[in-house]
Protein backbone atom coordinates (compact mmCIF):
# COMPACT_ATOMS: atom_id res chain seq x y z
CA UNK A 1 0.00 0.00 0.00
CA UNK A 2 1.34 3.33 -0.66
CA UNK A 3 0.39 6.50 0.94
CA UNK A 4 1.79 10.02 0.43
CA UNK A 5 2.60 12.40 3.52
CA UNK A 6 3.86 15.86 3.50
CA UNK A 7 7.20 16.25 5.15
CA UNK A 8 7.87 18.89 7.58
CA UNK A 9 10.65 19.52 9.82
CA UNK A 10 13.62 17.34 10.30
CA UNK A 11 11.95 15.05 8.04
CA UNK A 12 11.29 17.39 4.88
CA UNK A 13 15.54 18.25 5.43
CA UNK A 14 16.23 14.17 5.46
CA UNK A 15 14.18 13.94 3.00
CA UNK A 16 15.90 16.88 0.49
CA UNK A 17 18.89 15.61 1.39
CA UNK A 18 18.55 12.44 0.21
CA UNK A 19 17.48 13.67 -3.15
CA UNK A 20 20.40 15.37 -3.47
CA UNK A 21 22.73 12.69 -1.78
CA UNK A 22 20.72 10.63 -4.90
CA UNK A 23 21.37 13.18 -7.81
CA UNK A 24 25.06 13.67 -7.02
CA UNK A 25 25.45 9.36 -6.56
CA UNK A 26 24.48 9.27 -10.60
CA UNK A 27 26.85 12.15 -11.57
CA UNK A 28 29.19 10.38 -10.08
CA UNK A 29 29.07 6.61 -10.80
CA UNK A 30 28.42 8.09 -14.60
CA UNK A 31 31.83 9.98 -14.37
CA UNK A 32 33.63 7.29 -12.41
CA UNK A 33 32.44 4.75 -15.26
CA UNK A 34 34.47 7.16 -17.95
CA UNK A 35 37.08 7.16 -16.05
CA UNK A 36 37.70 3.84 -15.26
CA UNK A 37 37.03 2.93 -18.67
CA UNK A 38 39.59 5.64 -20.31
CA UNK A 39 41.83 3.99 -17.80
CA UNK A 40 41.04 0.26 -18.79
CA UNK A 41 41.29 1.18 -22.12
CA UNK A 42 44.95 2.82 -21.51
CA UNK A 43 46.85 0.85 -19.45
CA UNK A 44 47.23 -2.86 -19.19
CA UNK A 45 46.09 -5.69 -16.53
CA UNK A 46 48.69 -5.51 -13.36
CA UNK A 47 49.74 -1.84 -13.97
CA UNK A 48 49.68 0.65 -10.63
CA UNK A 49 49.24 4.21 -11.83
CA UNK A 50 51.38 6.15 -9.32
CA UNK A 51 52.04 10.65 -9.43
CA UNK A 52 54.98 12.40 -9.92
CA UNK A 53 55.61 11.62 -6.06
CA UNK A 54 55.22 8.35 -5.74
CA UNK A 55 51.45 8.64 -4.61
CA UNK A 56 49.72 5.20 -5.64
CA UNK A 57 46.35 6.60 -7.42
CA UNK A 58 44.93 3.50 -8.90
CA UNK A 59 45.65 -0.49 -10.35
CA UNK A 60 44.26 -1.92 -13.25
CA UNK A 61 43.31 -5.50 -12.16
CA UNK A 62 42.80 -8.64 -14.22
CA UNK A 63 39.04 -9.29 -14.65
CA UNK A 64 37.96 -12.30 -12.98
CA UNK A 65 37.24 -15.89 -14.36
CA UNK A 66 34.27 -17.03 -13.59
CA UNK A 67 32.05 -20.00 -14.78
CA UNK A 68 29.61 -19.72 -17.22
CA UNK A 69 26.57 -22.18 -17.75
CA UNK A 70 25.86 -21.69 -21.34
CA UNK A 71 29.69 -22.22 -22.32
CA UNK A 72 29.90 -25.36 -20.14
CA UNK A 73 27.18 -26.84 -22.23
CA UNK A 74 28.34 -25.59 -25.11
CA UNK A 75 32.13 -27.17 -24.73
CA UNK A 76 32.05 -29.69 -22.63
CA UNK A 77 30.91 -33.53 -23.32
CA UNK A 78 27.27 -34.17 -21.97
CA UNK A 79 28.43 -36.71 -19.59
CA UNK A 80 30.91 -34.63 -18.09
CA UNK A 81 28.31 -31.58 -17.99
CA UNK A 82 25.44 -33.61 -16.55
CA UNK A 83 27.85 -34.54 -14.05
CA UNK A 84 28.07 -31.10 -12.70
CA UNK A 85 24.69 -29.90 -12.65
CA UNK A 86 22.55 -30.25 -9.86
CA UNK A 87 18.68 -30.05 -9.14
CA UNK A 88 17.43 -27.13 -7.36
CA UNK A 89 14.54 -25.19 -6.74
CA UNK A 90 13.47 -22.20 -9.67
CA UNK A 91 11.45 -19.48 -7.66
CA UNK A 92 9.85 -18.54 -11.12
CA UNK A 93 8.58 -22.24 -11.78
CA UNK A 94 7.78 -22.35 -8.21
CA UNK A 95 5.45 -19.01 -8.65
CA UNK A 96 3.85 -20.12 -11.86
CA UNK A 97 2.97 -23.86 -10.35
CA UNK A 98 2.40 -22.96 -6.63
CA UNK A 99 -0.91 -21.43 -5.38
CA UNK A 100 -0.22 -18.06 -3.71
CA UNK A 101 -0.63 -19.00 -0.06
CA UNK A 102 1.72 -22.09 -0.92
CA UNK A 103 4.13 -19.93 -2.68
CA UNK A 104 3.99 -17.30 0.15
CA UNK A 105 4.91 -19.83 2.41
CA UNK A 106 8.49 -20.41 0.88
CA UNK A 107 9.02 -16.64 0.81
CA UNK A 108 10.39 -14.00 3.10
CA UNK A 109 10.19 -10.26 3.47
CA UNK A 110 13.56 -8.16 3.33
CA UNK A 111 14.05 -4.71 5.19
CA UNK A 112 11.70 -1.61 3.76
CA UNK A 113 13.92 0.62 1.66
CA UNK A 114 13.92 4.35 1.38
CA UNK A 115 14.04 5.97 -2.06
CA UNK A 116 15.28 9.53 -3.11
CA UNK A 117 12.74 10.16 -5.80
Amino acid sequence: MTQNRIAEGDLLAAALELKEIAALEKQLKERRASIVAQIRDTVEAGTTIISSDGEMLAQVRAGARRFDAELAKQNLPAEQYSAICILQPDSRLAKQILAPAIYDLACKSTENSVVAL
